[in-house]
């Protein structure tokens, strides 16, 4: 799905895809979704929901297949025409050299459910979501915490690294 548009979200482009690996001891869940019907609050509710409601991965798989279903091609094109009468766009292009940019939310609660191995240990963004100057923050796995995965360019990092004022800020 890396590289797929919001509006490519018809036909043959699905809106969500969820890929279960089971592993000897525990399981990696990999969701991607379309962001023209889902926004972060809306899929981490309904990931939390559909799972707590449905103790087993095949009864979640298939709660997730109906869901996604509601979400028609009319529906789609009745948002996108709205949409296009005010459109906000961030890119990589029209973004300022030296910005970062933010996304996600620590108020999601990413580690709140339980496939019946223990809570999340782990909470990791795509390759879609990963570009120079993004800073994904979630809650954290302890209460009050917050996680927060920053992308940089190789060369960013190692200019921080060679910056002694920078540095001492940062270690103890």
């Amino acid at each position: 799905m890396n590289g797929v548009l919001n509006y490519e979200g018809s036909g043959s482009k699905p809106l969500l895809a969820v890929q279960i690996t089971e592993l000897v001891d525990g399981i990696f869940i990999g969701c991607t979704m379309n962001h023209s019907v889902v926004d972060g609050s809306s899929f981490w509710h309904f990931f939390n929901m559909q799972y707590s409601r449905n103790v087993g991965l095949d009864l979640w798989a298939w709660e997730m297949n109906k869901m996604v279903a509601l979400h028609t091609e009319e529906k789609l094109r009745s948002f996108l025409e709205f949409w296009v009468q005010e459109p906000k766009l961030l890119t990589e292009d029209n973004m300022a050299a030296n910005a970062l940019v933010t996304s996600s939310s620590p108020r999601f609660n990413v580690y709140g459910n339980d496939f019946g191995w223990g809570r999340p240990v782990g909470v990791r963004n795509g390759a879609g979501n990963k570009s120079h100057g993004k800073i994904t923050v979630f809650a954290g796995v302890e209460e009050g915490s917050i996680d927060i995965e920053a992308c940089l360019l190789a060369e960013t990092l190692e200019a921080m690294a060679n910056d002694s004022e920078f540095m001492d800020v940062v270690t103890v």
